[in-house]
């Protein structure tokens, strides 16, 4: 919530067909915040709920404020003044920098709300919906109240909110997620500005185009660089060589080969990238095949021979395609299916949904952002190799602790605070990578580095090091700079059987976390004890060396 003295209620609750609810402040308040999700689908609702101001005398304000803290939606339709529900006053209003944008909007004749304020969910379906919400009122209002309306207009702006009318527990009903709050704040006024929107936010995407491609095509269009076969979200696996051959197999028998997936975007001219989202090792192994870096394994008279692609000069290749073998494998054609005006999230999302049972892991979903945190981590991880040794480096894995890591030097977290929701929104931004961040990062990664080339073993010694050690460890070298090789080894020797003292299960939780932290803190009292050393951070949580 964006106040954190306000006043909070959430819960599930079911709507009726067709009903409207309204959750109000029984007092004056200047605040609301609220998100809003349909239980079964776990959807956000895209038409038919919306807010009501209503309550005692208005006011008039000549600003209309929007103040977005987390913007997770940003097609805020329009903005409509509650008095009067059909009057426009802000067309296409969209705010999504973070982490604060505010936008504002003169009035002309100045806009009237009130002090008791109301959110207004409705069903707009025909049979029952459960929706889980959650609002906040200010610290000004007392715990909301949830009142059913009668059955003539609910938009009667004079009219209080009857506390006559059936009142229900808010934590029983219903609760909103919508990550944006309106304020009037922009004159020096306390009044919440809530007003009614339309929400758009459609989850179907465009049509797609199917296209038959023949395969000489597809091989061009990877030599010119106009097919990306490694976005991000892409895994590291790959086909090895029979499998790939098998393929080629599958071609010249004309076995059924399964479309490719791509999204394509307009370059310079009339020229378009395709991206790959599903048909990576498809495409790698005709690739492979065509420039003669694998054969294919055919009999002929009873014996199993390897045929490559094409004669090159100076290049002994006995078997070659003859030139019809090789047109009928030019020509062949596969099914290609070409999206259009993709964002970054929604290839993620196909890819994902084409995986049939091997959903992306976090830290899969991590390596596909794009963002200076995440470029600085994936430039960590090119320079510094040798981390794939001492972890578990598939799917992503030693990206997604890297990424632990820095949010860890870089905020000092003294209690559990690496979820998968918080590394993600720490990776997501957009700032660029602190100076201080990037030479400290450096240093213990060149550190590690060298640990590992002077003795790999100990990373592995009686147990491989778990991901929560390796962020720890990381942490410590950054901690405590500029100290013997050898201390780092016992060290994390001793971090090793400390925490498997305490614990079975070395995982990311709450527990392993604080006794990890326990043992940072008592070598560091023993450092101090020693000769004065002790670690200083400031207010931010950044040390001063």
């Amino acid at each position: 919530m964006v106040h954190s003295q306000a006043d909070t209620s959430s819960g599930i609750g079911s709507i009726p067909d067709g009903q409207t609810w309204y959750i109000c402040s029984k007092a004056a308040t200047s605040f609301i915040d609220y998100t809003v999700r349909m239980v079964e689908t776990s959807q956000d609702p895209t038409q038919g709920f919306g807010t009501n101001v209503v309550g005692n005398h208005p006011k008039q304000f000549d600003t209309v404020g929007l103040l977005t803290i987390v913007a997770n939606y940003t097609n805020i339709r329009a903005l409509v003044d509650p008095s009067r529900p059909n009057v426009l006053y802000l067309d296409q209003f969209s705010c999504n920098v973070q982490p604060v944008q505010e936008c504002s909007k003169t009035t002309n004749p100045p806009l009237a709300i009130q002090d008791i304020l109301c959110l207004a969910i409705m069903n707009p379906n025909s049979n029952i919906t459960k929706f889980t919400a959650s609002i906040s009122f200010d610290q000004n209002a007392s715990k909301p109240i949830l009142v059913i309306p009668p059955s003539d207009t609910p938009d009667n702006t004079n009219n209080t909110p009857s506390q006559t009318s059936p009142q229900i527990d808010p934590t029983e009903t219903h609760s909103f997620f919508v990550n944006f709050a309106y304020r009037s704040n922009f004159i020096n006024l306390s009044y919440l500005l809530f007003l009614s929107c339309s929400i758009s936010m459609s989850d179907a995407l465009s049509k797609p185009r199917n296209v038959n491609h023949t395969l000489n095509k597809l091989y061009n269009l990877m030599e010119r660089g106009l097919i990306d076969i490694n976005p991000e979200f892409q895994r590291d696996i790959v086909w090895n060589s029979a499998k790939q051959c098998l393929l080629i197999d599958s071609i010249f028998k004309n076995y059924y080969i399964p479309p490719i997936l791509f999204s394509c975007k307009k370059l310079d001219g009339n020229r378009w990238l395709r991206v790959c989202i599903d048909g990576k090792q498809r495409l790698t192994s005709i690739r492979r095949f065509m420039n003669n870096e694998i054969p294919y394994s055919r009999k002929i008279e009873g014996r199993t021979k390897k045929i490559y692609y094409k004669k090159v000069d100076g290049q002994y290749l006995p078997n070659t395609l003859s030139i019809e073998e090789k047109e009928d494998f030019d020509d062949f054609e596969i099914v290609c299916i070409e999206y259009y005006d993709l964002n970054i999230q929604r290839e993620q999302e196909i890819f994902s949904r084409v995986q049939l049972g091997l959903p992306l892991t976090v830290a899969e979903k991590l390596h596909a952002v794009t963002s200076p945190i995440a470029e600085f981590a994936k430039s960590i991880l090119e320079k510094y190799p040798s981390i794939n040794k001492i972890i578990d480096n598939k799917r992503a894995k030693p990206f997604q602790l890297i990424v632990q890591a820095l949010h860890m030097i870089e905020l000092n977290p003294t209690k559990y605070n690496a979820t998968s929701g918080v590394i993600t929104k720490y990776i997501q931004d957009e700032r660029s990578v602190p100076r201080e961040l990037k030479q400290e990062a450096d240093h213990v990664f060149a550190s590690l580095d060298i640990l590992i080339q002077v003795d790999e073993e100990i990373f592995t010694r009686d147990h491989r090091v778990s991901p929560i050690e390796f962020v720890f460890f990381c942490y410590i070298l950054d901690k405590f700079s500029n100290l013997e090789l050898a201390w780092y080894q016992d060290t994390l020797l001793q971090m090793k059987e400390y925490v498997r003292n305490q614990h079975t299960d070395i995982r990311f939780n709450q527990t392993v976390y604080k006794t990890l932290w326990n043992f940072v803190e008592e070598i560091e009292n023993k450092l101090a004890d020693n000769d004065g050393r002790k670690t200083k951070r400031n207010k931010k949580g950044h040390k001063s060396k």
